[in-house]
């Protein structure tokens, strides 16, 4: 079963269409991606988000997508990405999530923002199992 559902039975709510809170302008470049590598268990985060940029920077480069980081000021940054660590509202992050090409991050609000309103995602899971926590409303294919 999934987290979810354990939450909603254990409350005695039904799952109903998620709400996705209004989004707010952040000026962004035409073509990104986006990292949150920050979540609220620090045994959820994924020490090696550099070394993936590394490895993907040829073909970024090549197309022109650049790679925006999302997370709150104590995230440590990436090298070769636009740290908007608290620089970006929640709202704003939601813009910028929404219109992401791709979106990378650890099971936190940001992946299942994505899975919730259609931005293709890589969700990244520590000591959470994928089949019970990730998102649980998926708009589109992933």
């Amino acid at each position: 079963m999934r987290l979810a559902e354990v939450y909603a039975n254990y409350c005695g709510v039904k799952i109903g269409k998620p709400h996705v809170f209004p989004d707010l302008f952040f000026p962004t470049p035409e073509k990104y991606i986006t990292i949150h590598n920050g979540s609220g268990m620090g045994a959820k985060n994924y020490d090696y988000y550099a070394e993936v940029i590394h490895l993907l920077k040829p073909y970024l480069d090549q197309n022109e997508i650049r790679v925006l980081l999302l997370g709150d000021e104590k995230d440590p940054p990436i090298k070769n990405t636009v740290n908007l660590h608290g620089i970006t509202s929640l709202r704003q992050s939601a813009y910028v999530v929404k219109r992401s090409m791709l979106h990378i991050g650890n099971d936190s609000l940001w992946v299942h923002y994505a899975g919730g309103c259609g931005t293709p995602f890589i969700a990244l899971y520590g000591p959470t199992l994928a089949e019970v926590c990730s998102p649980y409303h998926r708009v589109g294919k992933h």
